[in-house]
Order: C-alpha cells, then structure tokens, then sequence
C-alpha cells in the first residue's frame, strides 16, 4: 500500500514539474513574441555621415536599436522604414537593456555586437530624413525625424561622429535628446552611448505663434511638443482639435466674427508637464472689397479689405464683357490689384465692374460682386504747381509742391514731374508711383527723401518720394507735371530774380505761388516764401498766398 502511494506521489510531482516547465516555456515563449509598443525600442544612434571618415569605426553608416524594457523581443518581420523604402528585419532576438545594430553590411559591424543588415547604404541620407520602426502588426515602435541640427555641436556636424540619444527612456525632448558622440572612435555602436544622462524636463510649453486657416479653423503653435490641450476661442469650445507636434488645429462651430478674438487655455507637453495659464489673440477681417476707381484711362485700382492671394484675369469683367489683360497686385502683400484694359474708358463714364472667385489666403471668397466706378481724365488745371524748392541749402533736400485744384479727389499713379534747363533741355523726370488720392484742395510734397524733408522743414500733408527726382538748375530753368496718360497739368518758370528784392541770400529759399487762380507761367505770381516760416511752406498754406484768410 505504502509503496502504491509513494509512486503516485513521485508521478503527482513529476506532472508538476512537467506542467511548470511548460509553463514557463509559453511565458518564455509569450516574452519572446509580444509585440513591442511605443518607445520599448528606440532609436539610440544614428550614423548618416561617414565624410570625413569616423577616426577608427568602420566607415558604414549604420543605425543601433536599443531595448528599453525588462522584455526580450523577437524583431523578425520588423519594418524599418527610410523616408518612402520598408525594409525588413531578418531574424534577429533583442534581449533586455540590449543592443541591435542595422546596417547594409552586417559582418563589417559584427565585433561592436549584434548586427543585422537593415537598410540600402544610399538611403540613410545625411539630413532631413523621417525613420520610423514598425512591429508586425504595423505600429509604430520608434519614429524620427533628424537634421544637422541633432547634433548640436558645430565642431562635429561635419561628418565622421554620430548622433547619440542622450537618455533612452525619454521621448519627449525631440531634438533636446540628442548630441553628436563624445566618443573619438566617432561614435559607440553596440554599448552605452558617449553622451548618455537622465533628461529632466524642466520647459513647460507656451504659445509661439498663431495664425488663421480658414474663417472657422486656427493655429496655435507651441514652443514644443503637445500631448493635450485645452483651449476656449472667444468664449466657445472648438468643436475639434487636431494635434500635429508642435502645433494643433481648432475648428470652431460658426465662422469668427471681425475684429480681435481672444484666445485661452493650458497645454500639456508630451513629458505631462503643465503650461501655466496661456493668452493670445487672432485678429480676422473678411475679405471685401473696398474701392475701385480708375487711375488712368485704361487702368483700375481694386481696394480689398486683405490681401487676396486667388485670382485670374477672368475674376473681372466689364458691363461690356471686357476683361483686363493683365490683373497684378500693387506690392508684395498688397490689398490692392492693378487691372489693366485694352481699351480706352470713355471720358466721365460710369461703368460697373463685377468681381467673381477671389481668395485670399484664408479662402474667403468673393463671389458675383457689382461695384460702380467713374473715370474722369485728369486735365490741365486739375494739379498745379504750387511751391519749389530748386537751390536748397547745403545738406537738405529739394522739393515741388503741388495742391489738387479739380474739385474733385485724385489718384497720383503715374504723374511725371520733369525739370528743364532755361533752354529748354530735360534734366530728369520722375514718376510717382503711389496709389495714393489726394482730396481736393490738398498738397503734395514731391523729393527724393521725404523723411529728410519732414525733418528739415517740418513738411505736412502728403510726402511723396520719387527715386528720380529731377536735379533743378540752381538759377534758373522749368518745372511741368503731367498725367500719365500724357497731358501737361502745369509748368512754371523759375528765376533767382523772381525771389523778393529784399533777400540777399536766395539759397534755401523756396519759390511759393501767390495765388492759384493766375497762371504759373506768369513772373509776377510767384514769390519767396516768407521768412517767418523759414523760408518754406512744404504742405500747408504758402505764407504769401493771397488766397489765405489773414
């Protein structure tokens, strides 16, 4: 009896044994095969520059894995993937806290460890390349996207070192984690690298700038890396939000309203470190047109509210069916465009203008706009000459002053200003090529340097600059304006005899008109400005104008 119990007991213990063996064979087995998760298994160091060789590693490029968990993982049937080539792992078994190396030669790299061929040399390029570890059922494992600037070292991103990751079990630094190796081999393939330390995040994310998208979606972008964020928008919770990095997406329920909208919340960067209490603001205006007006016979100024960034010749047309030939913005971020017709307008013409599929950049949109405008040719008398300065003083600047006398607004574009010698030879014109209007009845300061005349005469109204402003004889010559469509507004004659007899000194001394109901060609309707002012009136009421209240 005896001897039947203690069999049965030596079997009972030997099923033990089998069944614990097994078992600990399917957790070895388990152990082996569970599919590594985010950040078990990072990218540790990156050989992308053998130019100029490594001091003594192999002049290969090559990429080292590193097992961050306690876990061993079987990586066959891994992907890495190089910018738009996968590439699968063979077999290869990584232990925990062990190494791998990848590379296009595995036997060159076998005595730094264990090494698998993992890659096309030619496609781990120096700079600006995402990579990207994936496990067999396609998540992602490890992704990076380097540059130069990994290395943070300007003596050693030259090429012949490596960039190491300084603390594997951190992954959210970005590009904070990493260093060119302090190693001279040029690197540490297979062991703990050069510049290996703890990271403690000690940034908390804040706002670095905000734009809009559309009229309903914006952009906040942070000064790194976000996990999560929680934002009002003018009062409103977005009704999404998409987080890319650095930057996140809001789109809001309705479209903003114009003006300034305000813009709160907190982040928390991908280290769980919390943003103190964040503001910004975003300033949105619709996209509108805002004027047009015709500028020369031919050609039509469009005012918009914005910029607009969206358009062809075909947006406008004519009542008549015309379209511009040439439709081109006024300057680089300009909210004006310049349309350019074939055809002549008929003198004081009222025409409409119908705008269709303007964009800016936001994508507002205007669509099937009527706007009337009037054109009206600019003609003798509409602009004359009202004061110049053709001898000024040493260091400061010459000028010609001219007032609107049309009893109507006018735009400037196009207006040729021209000296002459007292024979009648040309000196120099200039263009003004402003789209500015200057309101009936008021001045306009035309020099090479309007900060210098502000300055130097305390000028006002209207200061245009003319790159090409005409030289001016000294003592004596012509002055004509005229419209860009060629007709001649004004000229005068000026004269050191014209200056008041009582002057002793000319230079310095503008020439200012008496009144501007006499001709400017007449002698006698011109004087020197008084000294009082200083001898100049640029912008404002001449001193000897007999059209002034006293």
């Amino acid at each position: 009896m005896f001897t039947l119990l203690s069999a049965m007991l030596r079997m009972l213990l030997i099923c033990c044994a089998l069944m614990l063996s097994v078992a600990a064979a399917v957790a070895q087995e388990g152990a082996v095969t569970r599919q590594a998760a985010f950040g078990e298994i990072i990218f540790n160091e990156i050989m992308v520059d053998i130019n100029p060789a490594p001091y003594s590693l192999p002049s290969k490029k090559f990429i080292e894995l590193y097992n961050a968990t306690s876990q061993k993982f079987d990586l066959e049937g891994y992907v890495l993937r190089i910018g738009d080539r996968d590439y699968a792992l063979p077999i290869a078994t990584m232990d925990a806290g062990g190494y791998l190396i990848l590379a296009s030669d595995a036997s060159i790299f076998e005595r730094y460890g264990m090494c698998v061929v993992g890659f096309q040399e030619s496609r781990l390029t120096v700079a600006d390349k995402h990579i990207e570890l994936l496990n067999k059922i396609g998540a992602v494992v490890d992704s990076l996207t380097y540059s130069k600037d990994f290395y943070n070292d300007k003596d050693r991103c030259e090429g012949g070192f490596s960039m190491e990751r300084l603390d594997p079990y951190n992954n959210c630094t970005g590009i904070l984690n990493w260093h060119s190796s302090n190693d001279l081999s040029g690197g540490t393939p297979g062991r703990q690298n050069s510049v290996y330390k703890i990271y403690v995040d000690e940034t908390i994310p804040a706002i670095d700038g905000c734009q809009l998208l559309t009229n309903s979606t914006l952009q906040i972008d942070f000064t790194e890396n976000v996990k999560t964020v929680d934002f009002t928008i003018g009062g409103q919770k977005p009704s999404s939000q998409q987080i890319d990095g650095q930057s996140v997406t809001f789109t809001m329920p309705e479209p903003f309203k114009s003006g300034i909208t305000k813009i709160k919340g907190r982040a928390v960067d991908v280290c769980d470190t919390e943003s103190d209490a964040l503001t910004a603001e975003v300033n949105y205006t619709p996209l509108k047109v805002e004027s047009v007006y015709a500028v020369s016979s031919y050609q039509v100024l469009v005012n918009f509210t914005t910029a607009v960034s969206e358009y062809e010749n075909e947006n406008f047309v004519l009542e008549n069916g015309a379209m511009p030939s040439l439709s081109s913005p006024v300057n680089d971020g300009s909210n004006s465009i310049l349309l350019t017709f074939a055809d002549d307008f008929a003198q004081d013409s009222k025409m409409r203008l119908t705008i269709d599929g303007v964009e800016n950049n936001i994508h507002d949109r205007i669509e099937n706009q009527n706007i009337t405008f009037h054109y009206h040719r600019v003609g003798e008398g509409d602009l004359i000459i009202n004061e110049v300065l053709y001898y000024p003083s040493v260091g400061m600047k010459r000028y010609v002053e001219i007032v609107n006398n049309s009893g109507s607004d006018i735009f400037l574009f196009g207006l040729v200003l021209s000296g002459y010698t007292s024979s009648g030879d040309l000196l120099r014109s200039c263009i003004v090529d402003g789209y500015t209007m200057l309101a009936d009845g008021e001045f306009a300061v035309i020099t090479a340097d309007t900060a210098k005349v502000a300055l130097d005469y305390n000028a006002r109204g209207l200061l245009l600059e003319a790159s090409r402003f005409p030289s001016l004889n000294t003592a004596r010559g012509y002055v004509s304006l005229r419209s860009a469509d060629g007709v001649v507004l004004d000229s005068m004659y000026y004269d050191n005899d014209m200056h008041s007899a009582l002057l002793t000194v000319k230079r310095g001394v503008a020439l200012e008109r008496i009144s501007i109901d006499k001709p400017s060609i007449d002698k006698e309707n011109w004087t020197s400005a008084s000294e009082q002012f200083g001898f100049a009136t640029p912008g404002f009421v001449n001193s000897c104008s007999s059209d002034a209240e006293p």
